[in-house]
């Protein structure tokens, strides 16, 4: 799956770093954010968060996925924006996290 991002490459350290099997379904990864490009300050938070669930009874896959946007909390700026998501299908359990700030897990 590809996903495309609205960031601003000036408030990161380093865009989507790798992060293994780290999958944040809320928060964020503070060392890779250099500042906020407008303000210089150093203080995220996370908005416009969506939570989608569904659940297929046929053959009983499962699925979550969330997305929020890490914004500066001094200035409204916005650094990102994240991507989360969980599916299991009763055998396989897959765990995916896109995010310019958070990386790849």
């Amino acid at each position: 799956r590809k996903q495309r991002f609205a960031m601003c490459k000036d408030c990161l350290k380093q865009f989507r770093p790798e992060r293994g099997s780290v999958c944040l379904e809320q928060g964020t990864y503070l060392l890779n954010l250099r500042a906020c490009a407008c303000c210089t300050k150093r203080n995220p938070k996370i908005t416009d968060r969506k939570y989608k669930e569904t659940e297929d009874e046929n053959d009983g896959a499962y699925s979550e996925t969330v997305t929020y946007k890490h914004k500066c909390s001094s200035c409204g700026h916005e650094i990102c924006e994240h991507f989360y998501e969980f599916e299991a299908d009763g055998r396989v359990q897959e765990y995916l996290m896109e995010c310019p700030l958070c990386g790849r897990g």
